[in-house]
């Protein structure tokens, strides 16, 4: 009997043990996880933006609920009517890039407008590859060359507030080239979104110089054909965003692609982020003195 009871005390002891340890393990692992494995936090009280008073804007800063704010620019849209339907149809703030002289770019221009949907001027341009994409600004053209043809892209893709490269990894490394380009946006009042295809571009000190609204992708959303993946990079974004209270992300019309910001984006209100218009993220239309950018936190996209 007193060997049962002992054998009895030392069950308990070791389950205790187990037990003890277990806990603290759990306890370990669950300090290591990443932000992505963490539930939302309820959305009591605001949590101040980026202290970059270029950042924010009153009806930002007038909804307490919200702690930061995203732009999603979808590249690449032309060739297809459907997709860009369908995007212009999400209720979303998001910013369609059409690439000019494409068989729909004035057509979703046009809906996109009617919407209420920003319009993003994909303007192609010099890629460092043997293979060129759609003609474009290229390194060979001179000042006058330069300018007709940009004032060409923007008459095929009506009411683009801004403009982004297609491509580009060429080009936006050469700075005569690159100024060119900022001082004729200075002239129409756009904005510049450097895509980053290429880490030595020089964009971000040519818009500067010329004070025009700029900033820079933050994260490429679809670099993989996958809805599984792409997830993983809207949530990278949304870590982001909280992080330092503005994220920009860049994705495609694919199937892939559509899915998920059907499915991820209204999930991005249970973190307090706003989904704006990139002119209304980097402020468009700013003096010299105010115009800002940031540094990306992402690698260059695999394509040049």
């Amino acid at each position: 009997m007193k060997k049962a009871s002992n054998l009895f005390i030392y069950v308990a002891l070791g389950i205790s043990f187990i037990f003890s340890a277990t806990t603290a393990i759990a306890e370990d692992i669950a300090e290591s996880l990443p932000e992505r494995f963490i539930a939302p936090p309820p959305i009591t009280q605001s949590i101040p933006p980026s202290t970059n008073a270029s950042s924010t804007t009153s009806a930002f800063d007038a909804n307490p609920t919200y702690h930061a704010r995203i732009s999603i620019i979808i590249d690449d849209l032309g060739y297809q009517y459907a997709p860009a339907k369908t995007l212009i149809d999400l209720p979303y703030a998001l910013t369609l890039a059409i690439i000019p002289f494409t068989p729909y770019s004035s057509a979703i221009a046009n809906l996109a407008q009617s919407k209420h949907k920003e319009v993003m001027l994909h303007a192609p341009m010099e890629a460092l590859g043997p293979d060129q994409w759609e003609k474009g600004l290229t390194s060979s053209m001179n000042e006058n060359e330069t300018v007709i043809t940009l004032e060409s892209m923007l008459k095929n893709v009506p009411y683009a507030e801004g403009v982004n490269n297609h491509g580009g990894s060429k080009l936006t490394q050469n700075r005569e080239h690159m100024d060119r380009l900022m001082s004729f946006l200075a002239s129409k009042e756009l904005y510049f979104i450097d895509s980053r295809t290429i880490a030595s571009t020089v964009a971000a000190s040519s818009a500067e110089s010329a004070g025009i609204a700029f900033s820079e992708r933050d994260v490429f959303l679809d670099n993989v054909k996958s809805v599984d993946l792409i997830r993983i990079q809207i949530e990278k974004l949304r870590v982001l965003a909280l992080k330092q209270g503005h994220a920009i992300g860049i994705g495609h019309p694919y199937p892939e692609t559509l899915e998920s910001l059907a499915e991820e984006l209204p999930k991005l209100q249970q973190y307090g982020i706003q989904i704006v218009n990139i002119s209304e993220l980097i402020q468009a239309k700013p003096s010299k003195s105010q115009a800002f950018s940031y540094k990306p936190s992402m690698t260059p996209h695999n394509k040049n």
